[in-house]
This record gives structure tokens, sequence and C-alpha cells, in this order.
């Protein structure tokens, strides 16, 4: 017995549609690898093309002009997605509002004839986890223009593309304006944080002096530990299933899930000093510095 719906068909991404295709990405868009120019030809005057050298220039959707160069070299087009392919801060995505030059910490993503740019857009946000895990375990995360194109998905007729797009970007535009909300929120509770962390507002029912301690005083005994760094866990050491290991990337994305890479019992036993326990907190302390996250 099928489990596949009527009008539903098994693919090489899952059950879709019968009258979709799978897709690569190289099949529907442009990918453009960036390429940096020569150092000298950078310039905050504005002479030249606008540069992206990656995250530098990303905000929460469109990239902002810093820095521009006289010596262009690879460019994206006004429509574009740009993703961030080298470093911690790789599977950051932005749009393109402009034609730039793109360094080599990025690339663009144009839709092809058949394509719908907003359509291509959400599968290649949909596509970042996959895209995290190209470089799990790696010190300096980099991913290069194969693996990128090869990335596949589902792809419907331009028309119920872009109806896709427009209903997503409609849930966007609600997101977008609660997230304004929720800011003007934040800025409140940031406040009062200021006030209540330093003590100069007291909650009723409290008085007294307040001591000042450093984090490592408050922390548990051993609670303050630094990853391990080279010859103390190498790529040798990983097993398939085992103890996992987190990395600098959960903390940049808030999420536990991302990475697969494990050790075993025995390894752990050695690594014991930098266990890390439902509750605690894991900060990025290199590249994208200062992200922090608990354990949940």
């Amino acid at each position: 017995m099928s489990d596949v719906p009527e009008g539903y068909k098994m693919s090489e991404v899952g059950v879709i549609p019968v009258d979709w295709e799978v897709k690569t990405l190289g099949d529907a868009a442009e990918v453009v690898m960036g390429q940096s120019p020569v150092g000298t030809s950078y310039n905050r005057s504005g002479a030249g093309a606008p540069l992206i050298n990656g995250p530098t220039e990303f905000t929460e959707k469109y990239p902002i002009k810093i820095q521009w160069t006289s010596q262009p070299t690879k460019f994206c087009k006004k429509g574009d997605v740009l993703l961030c392919v080298r470093g911690s801060s790789t599977g950051r995505i932005n749009i393109s509002d402009d034609n730039y030059c793109i360094g080599r910490g990025v690339a663009a993503i144009g839709a092809k004839s058949g394509a719908d740019t907003s359509f291509i857009t959400f599968q290649v946000k949909s596509a970042v986890k996959s895209i995290l895990e190209l470089t799990t375990g790696s010190t300096f995360p980099n991913i290069d223009g194969k693996s990128i194109r090869a990335i596949q998905f589902p792809l419907p007729y331009l028309p119920e593309q872009q109806a896709i797009a427009s209903a997503l970007g409609d849930v966007d535009a609600l997101i977008t304006a609660l997230g304004q909300l929720i800011a003007k929120k934040r800025n409140i509770k940031q406040g009062a944080m200021q006030q209540l962390l330093t003590g100069k507002k007291r909650l009723p029912g409290f008085e007294g002096v307040w001591e000042v301690k450093t984090l490592e005083n408050v922390c548990a005994k051993n609670g303050l530990v630094r990853g391990p760094f080279g010859g103390t866990l190498k790529k040798e050491f990983f097993v398939r299933n085992g103890l996992k290991i987190y990395e600098q990337k959960n903390a940049i994305y808030r999420n536990v899930d991302l990475g697969n890479y494990f050790i075993d019992k025995n390894k752990f036993n050695e690594l014991k000093r930098f266990e890390v326990k439902n509750g605690d907190f894991i900060v990025s302390c290199s590249g994208t510095i200062g992200k922090i996250y608990q354990i949940p």
C-alpha cells in the first residue's frame, strides 16, 4: 500500500505534487561566487562600485554601503540573494538592493527564466540549515560554488511559484510589523534591566548595599571554560554517534541541533572539564563575538 497521496509523487526530496519538478539551485538560478578586488582599490569616497565583502555590510534584509572599489571584479544584480559563504557568519542572507561588487566571502544567487526571484529566495532560506551542515566541524567554514549549485528543491510552474512567494511575503510583512512591536517592548525591558541590574531602581521590600563580583566569582567551580583547541580535539576523535560537540555556530544561530560531530565516552571523560550541561550558557568567542545561548 502506497503512502503517497493521490496527486503526489515520491521524489529525491520527498513527496511532492505530480506537476512539480526537482531542480538544483544551479538549474533554477545563476550562482556567482564573489572575488575580492585588489586591496589598494578600496575606498570610502564613493569611487567605483559599492563593495560587499561579507557580514560587515549585512543588516536584517538589505546590505549597507560602507566601502567602494575602483577595480570591481564579480557583480550581483538588484534583487539577487546574497549568501555569506566564509567564516562564522556562513549562511547569513541579505537581498541586494543595488548592483554591487561582491568579495570572496559572498555568493550572489539570481533566478533564471522560469523561476521567480522571491520563490528562489525562500528556497535558499529554507536550505540554510543544510548549507550549515556542509561546514560542520570546520575551524573556518567555507562553502564552494559547486555545493551551492547542487542544492536540490521542488519547483512548481512559475504562476504557482509567484503565488507561494506572495503568500510567504505577506507572512513576512506581518512578522516585520510584530517585530517592530517586540523591538519597542524590548527597548522598554532593556531600560528596566539597566535600572534594576545596576541598583539604580530597587524593587519594593529590598534595601542594603550591593557587592561587586567578577563573572568567575559567581560561576560554579571550573564553570567558566573555553572550548578545547588543536591537538585536544582532532577530527580523528569524532564518531558517528555519541556525545554531541557544541560549536560556535550553535551560539550564533541559537540552535543546539546544528552540527553532527560526536565523541565517545572515553574521549568525553578525557575532556570532562569542557562538559556542557542543560542550563549552561555557550558564548561565541571569535569572529562573530558575544553571541550567547542557553542550552535548553
